[in-house]
Order: structure tokens, then C-alpha cells, then sequence
């Protein structure tokens, strides 16, 4: 080492800190400073007053955590509550539309009384999305094969046999008007008519 650099560095460190106003990098213990036993106490309350503080605003934290968990439930739970009520609306709806659909079918099939619809099986009748009920082609055709007695017998239009049967021939009055006859007329024709004389 240069002696010069060793003749600098032996003064500044027998300087005093901050006295070539350079303030320097001073890694000696400061003197110990002692605070009064009042303000210590004071500081003391004062921290425990905020563990408290701070106590408190975690429990109202957990308590809030608690309630948002438990709204969240509610929440969860009032959504399933109405899903579940539409669904049994939708299903209850369309139990009375297939019915419907059905009564008005088997009415037009010829069924005699409508409250027979429950011996039919009713498994492949469905009802669509938008409500549209679907009877497979010929369903009332097997049941009126199998139990004829259920429904009305058919029309001759209907089976092909369009032959008119003959009407009774009207009963004849003798060609008289009842306001034209007398009374004694009136009364004769009608012991006629009822066998009494």
C-alpha cells in the first residue's frame, strides 16, 4: 500500500463521526436511549387495545365468511327449490295435455268411455318440447281388435258398408188435420190411436 493511502485512512478514522460533514458510514453502537415507564405503559394499552381491535374485526370476518357461505346455500338451494318446481309444473302439464290429446283421440277412434284410457298402455304416446303430442299410428286400432266391447261399432261409412237400412214407415192419422177435426172427431180418432173406446 502507498503510505499516503495508510496516512488517510488513519485520519479518518481517528475523526469523530460527522466531523468532515460527510456524515460517514458509522457502525458503532448509538448510546441506548431509555423511554419513560408512562409512555411505555401507554404504548402497551395501546397495542393491546389494537390485538383486541384486530381480535373483533377477524371474528367479524369469520362471522361474515360465515354468513356469505351460508347465503351462498340459501341461494343454491332457493335455485334448485324453483328448478325442481318447474320441472314437476312441466311434468304435471303435460300429463294433462297427453290426457287430453289422448281423450280426444280415443273419442275420435270411437272408445265408448273415456275414463278407459288407463287400460292402454300409454308408454310410446310422448309429448314434445314444444307441447306437441305424439300418438303412434294405429293405437287405438289394436285395442278395439282386442276389446271390441270397449268401443262403439262403426259407422257403415266407416267399415264400407254403405247400404241404408230401412226407416220405419210413420204412423198414419188418416190424413186428418187435428185442428180441422171437431171435438167429437178428435175424440173418436184419438180412443183410435190408444185402443180405448
Amino acid at each position: 500500500m502507498n503510505p499516503m493511502h495508510l496516512r488517510i485512512f488513519h485520519a479518518a478514522a481517528r475523526a469523530p463521526v460527522g466531523a468532515d460533514g460527510g456524515g460517514g458510514d458509522d457502525t458503532r453502537p448509538a448510546a441506548r436511549q431509555t423511554f419513560s415507564a408512562e409512555y411505555v405503559r401507554e404504548l402497551r394499552e395501546e397495542a393491546k387495545a389494537l390485538r383486541l381491535k384486530l381480535r373483533e374485526a377477524e371474528g367479524a370476518a369469520d362471522e361474515l365468511t360465515k354468513a356469505k357461505a351460508a347465503l351462498d346455500d340459501a341461494d343454491k338451494a332457493r335455485e334448485k327449490a324453483v328448478a325442481d318446481a318447474l320441472k314437476s309444473a312441466k311434468a304435471e302439464a303435460n300429463a294433462r295435455l297427453l290426457n287430453a290429446e289422448l281423450k280426444a283421440a280415443a273419442a275420435k277412434a270411437g272408445l265408448i268411455d273415456p275414463s278407459d284410457i288407463r287400460l292402454f298402455d300409454t308408454s310410446k304416446v310422448t309429448v314434445a318440447e314444444d307441447g306437441t303430442v305424439s300418438i303412434p299410428e294405429g293405437f287405438f286400432d289394436e285395442a278395439a281388435k282386442a276389446k271390441p266391447y270397449l268401443f262403439a261399432p262403426k259407422s257403415g261409412a266407416e267399415t264400407g258398408n254403405t247400404t241404408n237400412p230401412q226407416q220405419p214407415p210413420k204412423p198414419s192419422t188418416g190424413g186428418k188435420d187435428a185442428l180441422a177435426m171437431s171435438d167429437e172427431e178428435f175424440a173418436a180418432e184419438l180412443a183410435a190411436i190408444t185402443g180405448r173406446r
